[in-house]
């Protein structure tokens, strides 16, 4: 049997399918949780820029009292 025919073969097994849709479901988890990760990220950066505004108003409060 030639390495061609094996590959063939193989790839036609229950196994293969079923390595197939695992690594089909790991690449849609990755892609997630890398959206995830960026909605996180603009998240912390809008919370640091309010946490600053913040900060500058008690400051001015502070000032005035």
């Amino acid at each position: 049997m030639s390495l061609e025919q094996l590959l063939v073969s193989w790839c036609n097994t229950r196994e293969f399918r079923a390595f197939t849709r695992e690594l089909e479901q790991f690449t849609r988890f990755t892609r997630e949780f890398g959206a995830m990760t960026r909605e996180l990220e603009q998240f912390t950066r809008e919370f640091g820029t309010i946490t600053r505004e913040f900060g500058t108003i008690t400051r001015k409060l502070v000032q005035y009292s």
